[in-house]
Parts: C-alpha cells; structure tokens; sequence
C-alpha cells in the first residue's frame, strides 16, 4: 500500500493491478524498449530497476538519450485499477490537489518459463537476459565496478559499428483510450504523438503541461 508520495521511475518483474483507492495519481509508463533512454541503476546497485535520472532536473550530459524517451499518461482515480506490464518503466506522482491519495498493489508472476524460447525476443526478454548477464559478470568479475567499465567499452564499439544493444519492437503495445503516447521535450514538457487517443477530459484538465504534479 502506497499513501501520497512520488514514486521514482523504475520497473518491477512481476505484473502488477495498481488499484486507486483515494484520490489521484498520475502514472506516466514506459515500454520496456525504452531501457536505454533511461539508465537503470547498475545491477548490484541498492537502487536496481530505477532509474538514475532526475525527471525533475535531468542531467542530459549524463543521460542524452533521456531527452529521446516514449511514454505513456494517464490519471487514475478512486475505484480504477491500471495494469502495468512486467518490465514496463513507470514513475508515479501523486495530485496534491486531491488531498491525500492511497493505492492498493497485486502484484503476480506472468506465465511460467517457457521451455523453448522464440524468436525474436521482445522487449522485455532482452531486459530480463541483459540484467541476468550483468550479474553474472558481477559475480564473475568479483567486482561490480568492473562491470560499468566493461558496459561503456562496449557502448564504445557498438557506436562504431552503428549497432543497439535494444531494438524496439513494443512501442505500440499500451495505446488504449484512456492512455496518451508523449515524448519528453527539452523544454520539460509533453508532447502528444498520437492526438487521435486521448483520455477523459476531466482527468486530463487536471494535468500542468510540465512534468510535475499539481502543488
């Protein structure tokens, strides 16, 4: 249970029904695809499945590819459950306007472990395969920090050779109708991809045109 606070950027392996129960919450999701855009903590990192941006002030000489990030908004209210994808990035704020604000979580394991996994691997399968590799090099390496520099070698030859170590291939997957697509512009404000989905007017008036809840 989560009573009014701001719920930093990050992303869970389990499903999760995320069912308001008093007041207002705004949820902006992320597909998994967006995993470079928004640099998870390192694996052995108290932090892991954060993010180590600052959406308040992000620091774009660290995190470029931030100012590139998808997401998806919305506003959940008393008596609405929103369902949110393992390995879907989401940041939660609650709406100071609308008093205090509790949320009641279901998390649940997906469908059990495939025996044969096909391909092309999806979003999430190449998050979850990426972090298992990163702690098994942490543990094979003896030392995480080891990792981070092994990370950017990489980054430095895929860069060369004009590779992605992400291809996206679910950014269409969360457009419902009560569910905008916005990018993240340098100016700190949303701006809407898709003006032929839009959610609830009322909940969509009650929204700053930055990206920071209502004081």
């Amino acid at each position: 249970m989560f009573v009014g606070n701001v719920t930093p950027a990050h992303y869970d392996e389990q499903q999760n029904f995320f069912a308001q129960i008093k007041g207002y919450k705004r949820c902006i999701l992320f597909p998994p695809d967006q995993f470079e855009c928004l640099y998870p903590f390192p694996v052995h990192h108290p932090c892991d499945r954060q993010s180590q941006v600052d959406f308040e002030n992000p620091d774009y000489e660290r995190f470029p590819n931030f100012k590139n990030v998808v997401g998806y908004e919305t506003v959940v209210g008393p008596g609405d459950v929103l369902y949110i994808p393992m390995y879907w990035w989401h940041h939660i704020e609650s709406l100071l306007s609308g008093g205090v604000t509790i949320t009641v979580n279901f998390w649940y394991k997906g469908a059990p472990t495939p025996k044969r996994i096909e391909t092309p691997l999806r979003a999430h399968q190449k998050v979850a395969i990426m972090r298992n590799i990163e702690k098994m090099l942490g543990e094979a390496l003896g030392d995480p920090h080891e990792v981070l520099e092994l990370d950017r070698r990489v980054e430095y030859y895929d860069s060369i050779y004009g590779r992605s170590s992400l291809v996206s291939v679910c950014a269409a997957e969360a457009n419902t109708s009560d569910c905008c697509c916005y990018i993240w512009h340098d100016h700190h404000s949303w701006v809407n991809l898709s003006p032929n989905i839009s959610g609830p007017g009322y909940r969509r008036s009650h929204l700053p045109n930055d990206f920071r809840a209502r004081t």
